[in-house]
């Protein structure tokens, strides 16, 4: 099994992430986003390794170039 990033966006509005203005958004959205889940599986590995599980953590889907997916879906509601 593997984690996709998932972004939602409702289908009358843009792209929006908190305090991003003028900027290319969604690029920023996928930055930040990649960020993140990079930062929760460091942390999942740490707190199963304290845990007695060892070094463990989960899976992210990738692109080609290494980088985690994020995709954007676009709620019809």
């Amino acid at each position: 099994y593997k984690v996709t990033c998932v972004y939602l966006v409702a289908r009358d509005e843009q792209p929006t992430f908190e305090g991003l203005q003028g900027e290319d958004t969604q690029l920023e959205i996928k930055t930040r986003v990649r960020t993140a889940v990079r930062l929760l599986q460091a942390f999942t590995a740490d707190a199963m390794q304290r845990s007695g599980f060892g070094n463990r953590t989960f899976h992210v889907e990738e692109e080609a170039n290494g980088e985690p997916v994020v995709r954007f879906i676009t709620l019809d509601q």
